[in-house]
C-alpha cells in the first residue's frame, strides 16, 4: 500500500496575458497486487481562477489499473 499526496500551483499570467491561476490538492492510494499489477485511485479538488469565466472548483475521482510486462 502507499498514500501519495500533492499540492499543485500553476500561475498563467503573464505581463500582458491575464491566464489566471490554477490550484490542486490530490490524494491517492495506491496498491502493489505483485511486482507487474497496481490499482491506482485519486481524488483531486481543483480550484481556477479565471479572470474571463470567474473562480470555480472542480472535484475529480480517477481509477486506473496498470500492467507493466
Amino acid at each position: 500500500w502507499e498514500l501519495a499526496l500533492r499540492l499543485l500551483h500553476l500561475d498563467f499570467n503573464d505581463d500582458t496575458v491575464e491566464g489566471g491561476t490554477l490550484t490542486d490538492f490530490t490524494v491517492g492510494v495506491n496498491w502493489y497486487l505483485n511486482p507487474y499489477l497496481r490499482w491506482t485511485a485519486n481524488y483531486i479538488r481543483a480550484f481556477a481562477d479565471n479572470p474571463v469565466h470567474g473562480d470555480s472548483v472542480t472535484d475529480i475521482f480517477a481509477v486506473r489499473v496498470g500492467f507493466g510486462f
